[in-house]
């Protein structure tokens, strides 16, 4: 029941991180991510992680845009580059939760930490993007 409890958080998250990144960003339109490794998610969390991740790449993007051009000030580069390390973080992980999960091992612990990271970077999206 706990790890169901937090599979649903987990997506809960997934899906406002997918929200507010793909709303920073006009130009992308939410294509979705995929594991490099699996042709198949294992599960929905991974499946929405992917997808939280594709628009958060997106959101990466168009912030790293903003900030060459000059339309974003240089005092989010500190922000933008620990978005960028957690954005990096957050697929390893996937592509060891996949892994653990295909050979039936526990993956709660990894969940734990993908769940957080794409937390962090929620508030860090949150900071990048702030609602006007």
């Amino acid at each position: 029941m706990k790890t169901s409890l937090v599979g649903l958080a987990a997506i809960a998250a997934l899906t406002l991180a997918g929200i507010f990144f793909a709303g920073g960003c006009g130009a992308y339109k939410g294509a979705k991510g995929t594991n490099p490794a699996a042709p198949q998610p294992v599960n929905t969390f991974e499946a929405y992680a992917y997808n939280a991740l594709a628009d958060a790449q997106a959101g990466l993007a168009a912030t790293d845009a903003k900030i060459k051009s000059g339309e974003l000030p240089s005092s989010v580069i500190a922000d933008y580059d620990r978005a960028a390390v957690l954005y990096n973080t957050s697929i390893s992980l996937l592509n060891r939760y996949d892994a653990a999960f295909r050979a039936g091992n526990d993956v709660t612990a990894i969940q734990s930490e993908i769940s957080q990271d794409l937390a962090d970077l929620i508030s860090l999206g949150l900071k990048l993007w702030p609602k006007k």
